[in-house]
């Protein structure tokens, strides 16, 4: 692709140069491996210096911390360098930065610097995470399922299997650190952000009881789901437990490595029907199932609505998509379900 990129581009204007993104500069090593990925950003940058190389393009945009590897390889790319900072800026929302003088340093061709012209503050961006935005986007939703926005609870998302169960000394509804809530107070909503991972409702229509659960691959293969459907349990002992999947990465969107299949085959050679073969070392994970074959064993009756959020970009958020596409990381997807006077909306 890249290659027919480029020659498409020359016969436009052959002074054109191509160049092709590699790690973003908001990710660390850390982040990479939430994402499935087990190699380093140093790791990953070469490796996609190396196809850039060989796909005949001029060069890469990287971060200045990888410059000076990548300049010991190829000598003649150009690097073009974002996440750069005047020294004693903060970080913002990036990772891996440096200063202009250090980036220089290490043979960058060219630097990109905004936030340090603009101060870097997110609230001063039109985009992205605008605090009112936020509000007006909660704001939005709460009035859709009829409650007040301070009767939102949502979660700090922590790829857990930690549930917290939401009564009336929880004064504070802001957001829990865990990956999963119930309740069974009249009048709360309880919201799941997502952005690629399997937002789960859960209701209990006979003893009124609400839930949701935040499931990534990491939650999901922890034990967030039979956690959760556990502490249910336990709230009442006689109860038919119903759950909505909602719209997630579907199984042709989400490739994962040879490290992550064999994680979950270590645990179970069953694991293998949640995975099929892509290219060379690369499978593709379906979650969905995954998620959905987990509440079926726990006699939770299930509907899904299958929405692929990596492909329906016209609808939906997706990180990997905004990952591989090198867009900000600026939106997330929210599921909500509350618990009126005699029904579940």
């Amino acid at each position: 692709m890249l290659y027919a990129i480029k020659k498409k581009t020359k016969q436009i204007n052959k002074n054109i140069k191509v160049l092709g993104v590699t790690i973003l500069t908001s990710l660390n090593n850390k982040s990479l491996k939430e994402i499935g990925h087990t190699k380093t950003v140093e790791q990953l940058v070469l490796k996609q210096a190396g196809i850039v190389k060989k796909s005949g393009c001029d060069g890469i945009v990287c971060s200045a911390k990888e410059a000076k590897m990548i300049r010991k390889k190829y000598k003649n790319f150009l690097i073009i360098t974002p996440g750069i900072r005047m020294p004693g800026d903060g970080l913002n929302d990036q990772a891996r930065v440096m200063t202009p003088k250090d980036a220089f340093k290490n043979k960058v061709s060219g630097i990109v610097m905004g936030r340090s012209l603009t101060k870097g503050n997110i609230k001063n961006n039109t985009q992205t995470f605008h605090p009112s935005n936020i509000h007006k986007n909660l704001s939005f939703v709460s009035k859709k399922v009829k409650v007040d926005t301070k009767k939102l609870a949502l979660m700090y998302q922590t790829h857990s299997k930690k549930v917290i169960i939401i009564n009336n000394k929880n004064k504070n509804l802001n957001k829990f650190k865990s990956d999963a809530l119930i309740t069974k107070i009249k009048g709360i909503a309880l919201g799941v952000v997502t952005a690629d991972c399997v937002p789960i409702i859960l209701f209990d229509k006979q003893n009124h009881i609400i839930g949701c659960i935040h499931a990534g691959w990491k939650g999901a293969f922890s034990g967030i789901i039979e956690n959760t459907v556990k502490r249910f349990k336990k709230i009442s002992i006689k109860n038919r437990i119903y759950a909505a999947i909602g719209p997630c990465i579907g199984n042709k969107s989400y490739e994962v490595d040879l490290t992550f299949y064999k994680k979950f085959i270590s645990k179970t050679k069953r694991n293998n029907i949640y995975f099929i073969n892509k290219r060379k070392n690369k499978k593709l994970f379906n979650l969905r199932k995954y998620v959905n074959d987990k509440l079926i064993k726990l006699n939770v009756v299930v509907d899904n609505i299958n929405k692929d959020t990596f492909r329906e970009k016209s609808n939906f958020f997706s990180y990997r998509r905004s990952q591989k596409l090198g867009q900000n990381d600026y939106g997330r997807c929210i599921s909500v379900i509350t618990m009126t006077k005699f029904s579940q909306n």
